[in-house]
């Protein structure tokens, strides 16, 4: 499952081994236990990627599948959209999460673009 948590700062994606829908039920039963609103709703989400010659042709079979959509941004990036699932406090929120599956090989090359993209530039400190 991929993670994307979209902050005020910036965005930061993460890998995890969890499936959505154990995901999803825990992230709901934490909300109620603490009264705090949570908002789900079927969405997509979009990635920005630099384009790398090494992954086009994997990129371009995760589109064939049907898999993800993909649109040039401009000469050094790509626009992927992801189906999935965003949840947030409330309906009108900019900050939140959105989750989605594309199997493990389509996540881990997702993730290893973006986190490649992101190497000096990250808002968080490991």
């Amino acid at each position: 499952m991929l993670k994307i948590t979209y902050l005020e700062e910036g965005i930061y994606l993460e890998y995890l081994e969890e499936s959505i829908e154990a995901w999803k039920a825990n992230r709901i039963l934490v909300s109620l236990r603490a009264g705090i609103s949570i908002f789900v709703e079927s969405s997509t989400a979009c990635l920005v990627i630099p384009i790398d010659s090494r992954y086009l042709v994997d990129i371009a079979e995760l589109e064939a599948k049907q898999l993800i959509e993909v649109f040039p941004c401009d000469e050094e990036y790509l626009e992927v959209i992801v189906p999935g699932t965003w949840v947030s406090q409330n309906e009108d929120s900019e900050e939140g999460i959105f989750v989605c599956e594309l199997g493990l090989g389509g996540e881990y090359l997702l993730y290893s673009i973006w986190q490649k993209s992101q190497v000096g530039s990250s808002l968080f400190i490991d």
